[in-house]
């Protein structure tokens, strides 16, 4: 058996000998080009890795936004219903009249005022069904068109 040294010089006296070191500097070449390679196609993975990270925080950011402005456009809606149901009928008083009209004023007024929050949540929530019909998502926010639809 010859010890870790004497492999060592064999293997030296070898690779220092003209006729194995071209070779071996060839495959070497081409072992470094492919490792070269290599290296550089994980680093544009890592950039579109990263380019796909910050679309897919974007789309998550925005789609929070979008679920907390639905859930409070929705209680506003809810509120605006109660207004509505909450109002007598036809009252006889004179100052209940008044008070009802002026009551109704309110309340067109604040109609009028909430009208474009609510078409901006309607194309916000069309735009995300639209990207992203097959979301997990997607049923709620068709529901909470629905109900946006049905309450204006």
């Amino acid at each position: 058996m010859v010890p870790h040294l004497e492999w060592i010089k064999i293997l030296s006296g070898l690779v220092t000998s003209n006729s194995l070191r071209a070779p071996l500097l060839t495959e070497l070449t081409t072992v470094q080009q492919a490792m070269s390679n290599v290296n550089h196609s994980y680093e544009d993975l890592g950039v579109l890795l990263n380019e796909k990270i910050s679309e897919l925080e974007s789309m998550l950011s925005k789609m929070q936004n979008i679920q907390e402005e639905s859930a409070s456009m929705m209680q506003w809606l809810q509120k605006m219903d109660k207004t509505a149901s909450d109002w007598e009928a036809a009252p006889t008083d004179s100052e209940a009249v008044k008070a009802q009209v002026e009551q109704h004023k309110l309340f067109e007024t604040e109609l009028k005022q909430s009208a474009n929050k609510v078409q901006e949540l309607k194309d916000k929530v069309t735009e995300l069904l639209e990207k992203n019909p097959d979301s997990p998502e997607a049923l709620k926010w068709r529901q909470t068109l629905d109900k946006i639809g049905t309450s204006q």
